[in-house]
């Protein structure tokens, strides 16, 4: 059932008409929708699902979000077009309805050409990498401190329990990267892309000898504090991952491979094979795509490249591994745990909505 009043189309912008009649198609749930003249208009869909309530506080939001799709529906919530009480539900009613909602998510195709040639232009070079890195890392430890939990890992924990402490979780992870290794005494482990250093710290706790780079001052300065108490055992270098020399038993790498680019994959795991020592394990924890959506997600640009990882890309599982077989590796398995990453999501949206409270 579709309640909406004529007289407000007759005076509604060309985008604000267009949005509307998209809402009125969607599929499943429902949505109310609050214009900014105060009126309450209903969309609901054939099939159960997720109620959300959207308040449209000017009508160029609908401009925003049908040229520019996801973009611009983070850009116009930025500039207060809109607002939603459950951000949350938001996101799910638009993942239920994804077909009938596929140009409000995607834009247009001058957007997708613009925002692609912008993220080409963030890629990730030397020079390009120090300004990516400054614009999201270098804002502050104390505002990751907020919401991280204690071992500042900004990385998809592992939850034994869905009650299980954040911090655990994150314990767990690194637990497990360490029996995979298979460590014998003097073993050297490389963390590529070491963050805070939170798994460096597991891993010199328990005895073993790790190095770890990251490209980010704020990252380093707390690192080496914090590391300073284990000596020699462990040690942080501020370096890009394409000056690392030397020779390592093991390399570890969480998160950091999706921020790359996929211009530096072939490159990334050519200079890490290059370092690893015979018989040595290198391991990769990173978000990918679905095999199938590969292809299409590679031609288009999106709000995370846009603005919280600019320059880089997902893989998928198969490119992944495609691309670090044909650098000289042997593939020995993989572990996924997306619903993890939910969990983990979900942890810091609490951990950093209670500092806002």
């Amino acid at each position: 059932m579709n309640n909406r009043s004529i007289d407000l189309y007759q005076i509604l912008p060309h985008w604000g008409v267009l949005f509307l009649e998209m809402m009125s198609n969607i599929r499943k749930g429902s949505v109310t929708i609050v214009t900014p003249e105060g009126k309450f208009l209903k969309y609901t869909g054939i099939e159960e699902g997720v109620h959300v309530c959207l308040r449209i506080n000017e009508w160029r939001f609908c401009e925003d979000i049908l040229m520019k799709g996801d973009i611009g529906l983070g850009e116009s919530y930025i500039s207060g077009y809109w607002d939603c009480g459950n951000i949350n539900n938001l996101i799910k009613f638009g993942i239920e309805n994804y077909n009938e909602l596929e140009r409000v998510i995607k834009g247009s195709l001058l957007k997708i050409l613009f925002y692609r040639i912008k993220h080409f232009l963030n890629r990730n070079s030397r020079k390009g990498s120090l300004k990516n890195v400054h614009a999201h890392y270098d804002i502050g430890n104390e505002f990751y401190q907020l919401w991280l939990d204690p071992s500042m890992t900004y990385s998809s924990a592992i939850f034994n329990s869905t009650d299980e402490e954040l911090l655990s979780a994150q314990e767990n992870k690194y637990e497990r990267i360490l029996k995979k290794l298979k460590l014998k005494n003097g073993d050297h482990i490389l963390e590529v892309g070491c963050g805070w250093g939170g798994f460096m710290e597991y891993a010199a706790r328990n005895g073993f000898k790790v190095t770890g780079v990251t490209i980010s001052k704020e990252q380093y300065e707390f690192a080496k504090k914090r590391l300073s108490k284990f000596g020699n055992l462990a040690k942080v270098k501020l370096q890009d991952y394409r000056d690392i020399d030397g020779k390592y038993n093991h390399i570890v790498s969480i998160e950091m491979f999706e921020a790359l680019g996929e211009k530096y994959w072939k490159k990334y795991f050519k200079m890490l094979f290059s370092i690893l020592k015979p018989g040595g394990k290198l391991i990769i924890q990173s978000i990918t795509i679905n095999n199938n959506d590969f292809f299409s997600y590679r031609k288009c640009s999106d709000f995370i490249q846009q603005y919280i990882f600019p320059g880089g890309m997902l893989p998928s599982p198969k490119i992944l591994k495609d691309v670090a077989v044909k650098q000289g590796f042997i593939y020995s398995g993989d572990l996924e745990f997306g619903r993890d990453y939910g969990i983990t999501l979900k942890r810091w949206e609490e951990n950093f909505s209670s500092v806002l409270s």
